[in-house]
């Protein structure tokens, strides 16, 4: 959930090109989850936390967890209001329970709360990244020579009001196939895709190998 926290906080190998963001020149709006696994691939490789960081929770202002927040609302209310055309009696009243429930969970101090949870653990998130390289060389990963290869977002389902789940990134170093799993990514269509606040993983073979 924001989707990341707000929500629960709240009771494929092809190049393709990314957009700035209109509302803010300097911020990459990842349309495609094969953007989005190039740009955190390529910031592993370097070994560097501030290519990552903007691809993630962490790098998002407080604005943008509104403009997150409000979004997701939206789109709730619509299923509602879609929902509300074929119920009746005690069912309608449990639907417009849940979507009071949800504006008042989606207030302004709701996602600051939010926000400041994600915050608590870039922390921990940095350190875990900066291990992360060295990881990869133990396992035989020649970061100078990563070749990406593709995209597996078969854990990537639509739940509540967003498209959210583990995203992997299929890569190869000499011979051997390794992927890094990105947590609990989620899809905004004004924000574009992120990665979720836990950790980056590395693994060796497909994913459907572990």
């Amino acid at each position: 959930g924001l989707a990341f926290q707000i929500l629960t906080a709240l009771p494929l190998g092809a190049q393709v090109d990314v957009d700035p963001s209109e509302d803010e020149p300097g911020r990459i709006v990842f349309k495609n989850i094969n953007g989005l696994g190039r740009a955190a691939l390529k910031a592993v490789a370097a070994g560097d936390y501030g290519m990552l960081k903007p691809l993630t929770a962490y790098g998002l202002e407080q604005r943008e967890w509104v403009i997150m927040g409000n979004e997701f609302l939206e789109r709730i209310e619509a299923k509602a209001k879609a929902d509300l055309k074929n119920a009746k009696g005690e069912e309608a009243d449990d639907i417009r329970r849940k979507v009071a429930r949800m504006k008042e969970q989606f207030n302004d101090n709701k996602v600051d709360e939010a926000m400041k949870r994600v915050q608590s653990k870039e922390k921990e998130y940095g350190e875990a990244f900066n291990k992360l390289k060295d990881k990869g060389k133990a396992m035989g990963i020649d970061w100078a020579r990563v070749l990406f290869k593709q995209m597996d977002n078969s854990r990537v389902k639509t739940r509540g009001p967003a498209e959210q789940g583990d995203l992997y990134v299929i890569f190869s170093s000499g011979k051997k196939f390794y992927h890094l799993k990105l947590d609990h990514c989620l899809h905004s269509s004004r924000l574009g895709w992120l990665i979720g606040p836990g950790s980056l993983e590395l693994g060796e073979g497909m994913p459907a190998d572990h």
